[in-house]
């Protein structure tokens, strides 16, 4: 018999290899589990957030931008970049590229810096600013692109003891010139902007002669001339600052607001595009304090933060698209009165958000369930979402950098959350046991086979496994014996 085809030779072979991988890789506890991973940033205040392709955050803070290189940003090397603009009322946008673009105000100044980079390098960005001669200053700033990559911003201009709502089209990507239109003389200090599927901008905000909520639909791209319209989906009386809006599947804006009256957040979800439908969805969650970062799941059912008024920071997640059952709160435990900046959603429904603290860092929390909650298992490999999803240097030895998602990813034929000689051994026995039956790796299995001793290497980490190739060799037992020690106890 061949020295490989030897069940004996290669037991010794594997224990051979297990000897000098033990001697490499110090033992490590696996990580309690937790509902998500947080890391303090190297940025200040005043932040906006976006994700990349990759699920990498980017974030516009003060004058500077940090794009991290993995999703938890704490890699240790991610270092913030000044970007030529001013440091208050930003708002974030990235182009098809990948490139950001931020708004920002200044003295008697609004902006848009588009960078021609990802990481927003060489000092050479693109400026486009409006600026104006007069008293009074501009507020928060609220950015989209259209369809064109041309940017679209809404800003409010103080004057004294008022305060107009303006909205600003470029008229290039870089915005070299734009077009500009008051929309309203008697605004409260920030709004929200989204662009609708007929490419008309839609605006929330606070109106002050009537202390409410008010939202307007522009009747052209351009949002020039008339035909626009305004609406008041929700006539109650001291709402409407700081709002959030996103559009549903069906084109009709969902939008959280403050209630300064009762401290709390507010959500409408409109039956229409403009809101003049008259019957609206109007609720109360149950959200104390100001809500921000709004972003809707894959079921439509809106996801925001809300902070500020409380000593809690508060991960809410409606049941529903109108938050009326089954809503989910998480809260960041040790977190004193913080004030949420900006919350987006990545590729597998998982909220993120980068917030500060009153008078201490920045952080970014990372949701490693849809609901923010501990448990769970997704794949049903043994090991528990809140390892897999952990991405910093040397998590790999406690079950992360894995795919939530993807069962095949992690060796452990015993199940019982170790990697050890026990494992090994699973697989050496399982040597040329192949699934012959015209489906390799597929059920129904040959006599024999056993999918959990067979992985497929994909990448150049042991723990970048695919799923089973149907053929049980050498391989698996090399893969088996590099994961030595990469736990997932749960």
């Amino acid at each position: 018999m061949p020295f490989l085809r030897s069940s004996r030779h290669l037991k010794w072979a594997a224990l051979l290899g297990i000897v000098v991988v033990y001697s490499l890789v110090a033992s490590r506890q696996a990580a309690a589990t937790s509902g998500a991973v947080i890391t303090t940033l190297p940025v200040l205040a005043n932040k906006t957030m976006q994700l990349d392709a990759n699920g990498n955050p980017v974030i516009a803070s003060g004058s500077e931008l940090l794009h991290c290189n993995d999703p938890h940003c704490d890699g240790g090397d991610d270092i913030p970049t000044p970007v030529v603009g001013g440091s208050g009322g930003l708002s974030l946008q990235l182009d098809a590229a990948g490139n950001p673009v931020i708004s920002y105000v200044g003295t008697q100044l609004v902006g848009v810096t588009h960078c021609n980079d990802p990481n927003c390098l060489g000092n050479d960005e693109y400026v486009g600013q409006y600026t104006w001669v007069g008293p009074g200053s501009a507020g928060h700033t609220s950015l989209e692109l259209d369809d064109a990559g041309r940017p679209v911003l809404t800003f409010t201009a103080f004057n004294g003891s008022s305060a107009s709502l303006v909205i600003m089209h470029c008229n290039d990507p870089n915005c070299s010139s734009s077009v500009r239109r008051t929309i309203d003389t008697s605004v409260g200090n920030s709004s929200a902007l989204e662009i609708g599927a007929d490419g008309n901008p839609i605006i929330s905000y606070a109106r002050r002669s009537t202390w409410d909520l008010e939202v307007y639909r522009c009747g052209n791209p351009q949002c020039s001339g008339g035909g626009g319209s305004f609406a008041q989906p929700d006539p109650t009386g001291y709402d409407g600052d700081f709002s959030s809006i996103v559009m549903d599947s069906s084109g009709n804006p969902v939008i959280t607001y403050f209630d300064s009256w009762i401290e709390e957040t507010r959500l409408v979800h409109c039956n229409d595009p403009a809101c003049l439908g008259g019957a609206e969805a109007v609720v109360l969650p149950g959200a104390p304090g100001l809500g921000f970062g709004l972003a809707l799941d894959t079921g439509g059912n809106p996801v925001f933060a809300h902070g500020g008024v409380t000593d809690n920071f508060v991960l809410f997640h409606c049941g529903d698209p109108n938050c009326l059952a089954g809503n989910t709160t998480v809260t960041v435990v040790g977190e004193q009165l913080p004030f949420p900046y900006a919350l987006e959603l990545d590729n597998l429904g998982h909220p993120v958000v980068v917030y500060q603290d009153y008078g201490e860092p920045a952080r970014l929390w990372r949701c490693i369930t849809a609901t923010c909650t501990a448990e769970g298992d997704t794949d049903g490999d043994g090991c528990g979402d809140a390892q897999e999803i952990r991405y910093d240097t040397g998590s790999e030895l406690l079950g992360g950098r894995r795919n939530p998602k993807n069962p095949h990813d992690y060796f452990n034929p015993t199940g019982d959350g170790e990697n050890r000689v026990d494992d090994v051994l699973a697989v050496v026995d399982a040597y040329y046991l192949d699934d012959t039956d015209g489906n390799p790796g597929l059920p129904p299995y040959a006599p024999g086979y056993n999918p959990d001793t067979d992985r497929t290497l994909l990448g150049p980490d042991a723990w970048d496994t695919g799923p089973p190739s149907g053929l049980q060799r050498v391989d698996d037992i090399l893969n088996a014996v590099k994961q030595y020690f990469h736990d997932c106890a749960l």
